[in-house]
């Protein structure tokens, strides 16, 4: 018994003496990194947490930015395609926080819908039809088949997306490329075929129905014929107009005008493009179009189905003409 107790003391004893040596080694010990273990560590991680914190407030600052940054450019685009070419020839801006559509229209101007699409890059381009979550066509989405969105997470990247239809025995090909400065609102793709589920009888849709009208001040004078030489803070356009194969048309009944920041144009084209923000009836199937900005180019089918362009041009070589740019500034 008297044995146990003296095992007993001594084991105390010895606990306390490495206790006290332990705490003495604590006490000697700095956990402070020293030089050439902090320089170590940052060949490792790539970095000083200096510069991480930094490069983490710099992406907070540009999340904030970019959140409340208006200036970011959008552009709409009508291209045709050929049999021998069914490849876009200009890459498709996509930018984060942003909807591109896509929308594939036959000879005649009839939606054609899509079959099969594939992009590249999934991670970084998300290409969606219909409206479910599975992006996957319904019975109720068969209207809007024709319309693919394009999307993306990513501030770069590029990738390529390929669409199938039916009677066509190969894929369209579009390019696809990230931006942060600029992105296609919209692109309207005219395949050189008919939709095969189209009856041959049918006409060009009529698009005016999804413009809004209005009884627009200018847009009453292009439709009376008044020139906006007689209209204040308004200026006659030149317009030139052609097909896709660069065949000149008259322009007999074409007339334009820029007044106020908007664009006029007296036409008898459907499917305008870039899309107007107003349409003004006239008559004999004139209409006029107004448009935000100045667009050089527009693009539609006349009557005859024909893909038409019309360019807009400041006047040339008029007595008295001054270089005024069209926002107004001498």
């Amino acid at each position: 018994m008297k044995a146990v107790a003296v095992g007993f003391v001594l084991s105390a004893l010895s606990f306390a003496a490495v206790a006290q040596t332990s705490s003495q080694n604590n006490e000697d010990f700095d956990p402070t990194p020293q030089d050439e273990v902090r320089e170590g560590v940052e060949r490792q991680r790539g970095g000083s947490p200096a510069l991480y914190r930094q490069t983490d407030e710099a992406f907070r600052e540009y999340d904030r930015y970019r959140e409340y940054d208006p200036k970011i450019k959008r552009k709409s685009d009508t291209v045709p395609l050929t049999r021998n070419n069914l490849s876009l020839p200009f890459e498709v801006e996509v930018s984060e926080g942003y909807i591109t559509t896509l929308t594939f229209l036959d000879v005649n101007g009839n939606p054609y819908p899509t079959r099969i699409s594939r992009v590249g890059d999934a991670g970084t381009f998300v290409v969606c039809v219909g409206v479910s979550e599975s992006c996957e066509v319904g019975e109720e989405d068969l209207d809007i088949a024709h319309i693919l969105t394009v999307g993306t997470t990513r501030l770069a990247g590029r990738s390529n997306l390929r669409v199938f239809f039916r009677g066509l025995d190969r894929a369209v090909q579009i390019p696809l490329v990230g931006r942060t400065s600029s992105y296609h609102n919209d692109v309207t793709i005219m395949l050189p075929v008919e939709n095969p589920d189209i009856d041959r009888s049918a006409q060009v849709r009529d698009m005016r129905l999804t413009i809004p009208e209005t009884d627009d001040y200018y847009a009453r004078a292009l439709i009376d014929n008044v020139p906006g030489s007689k209209l204040p803070q308004a200026r006659d356009l030149q317009v030139e107009v052609s097909t896709r194969d660069a065949q000149v048309l008259p322009t007999g009944s074409y007339a334009a005008l820029y007044a106020n920041g908007k664009t006029y144009l007296r036409t008898d084209i459907t499917l305008p493009n870039p899309s107007a923000e107003a349409i003004t009836p006239g008559a004999m199937r004139q209409v006029v179009y107004r448009f935000n900005g100045k667009p050089r180019v527009i693009t539609g089918f006349n009557r005859h189905g024909q893909v038409v362009k019309i360019a807009l041009r400041e006047p040339e070589n008029v007595l008295g003409y001054r270089e005024i740019d069209l926002d107004g500034q001498e």
